[in-house]
């Protein structure tokens, strides 16, 4: 959210960028954060966009319903929707600022401890935080692989193949190729009978 609001917030970008411009190895991403910023603006004019952020919003009450469900299973009646989903939201920022793959690491131990404080056991909280992941990115992981192995599979198999010389196979003949020395055996064998033709139109001549 905060990422959102500097990209579309003009006089924020303006200063940020220009925090960012002052860095000596954090210079050479401003054209690309320039171009991100252009192409998020951009974005957030079109009608479409919004109308399609109903899917985003239904991808989140999802989640916190998940997560709500997983840990009323560990400890049935011990915490509403809506305490799930300030967890939930809460564990996600978290996630996001330690800046590691998916919030891997944060989130479990945001959601953990948290549901601690509230008073679930250690146990069952990192229990409902694991299973949580689990159930939320694994899915997600195993179908997205899935998707890659098949598309991988069309792609590889619609590329068109190098031209190169054919192999023979069982049902198609090669070319044939002479052996070494059957020129020369043919070519003295067509030396030898010239060779007769003569010796025997000589002696005919002599007789």
């Amino acid at each position: 959210m905060l990422v959102l609001l500097i990209l579309t917030v003009g006089s924020l970008f303006r200063a940020v960028i220009g925090v960012v411009r002052r860095i000596p190895l954090a210079r050479r991403i401003v054209p690309q954060v320039l171009e991100l910023q252009r192409d998020t603006v951009a974005l957030l004019r079109r009608w479409d966009t919004w109308a399609w952020s109903v899917l985003s919003v239904a991808g989140a009450l999802v989640a916190i319903t998940l997560f709500w469900l997983v840990v009323s299973s560990l400890k049935p009646g011990f915490v509403s929707w809506q305490d799930a989903a300030f967890v939930y939201a809460v564990s996600h920022v978290v996630g996001a600022i330690s800046l590691s793959p998916g919030g891997l690491g944060g989130f479990e131990a945001s959601a953990a401890g948290l549901l601690i404080l509230v008073g679930l056991g250690p146990g069952t909280a990192a229990a409902a935080a694991l299973v949580q992941r689990g159930a939320d990115k694994g899915v997600a992981t195993i179908a997205g692989l899935g998707a890659f192995m098949v598309a991988r599979r069309r792609t590889c198999s619609a590329a068109p193949r190098p031209p190169g010389r054919r192999r023979s196979g069982p049902g198609r003949a090669g070319p044939s190729v002479a052996p070494a020395g059957a020129g020369g055996g043919a070519r003295r064998g067509r030396r030898g009978r010239r060779a007769r033709r003569r010796g025997s139109s000589g002696g005919r001549r002599r007789g």
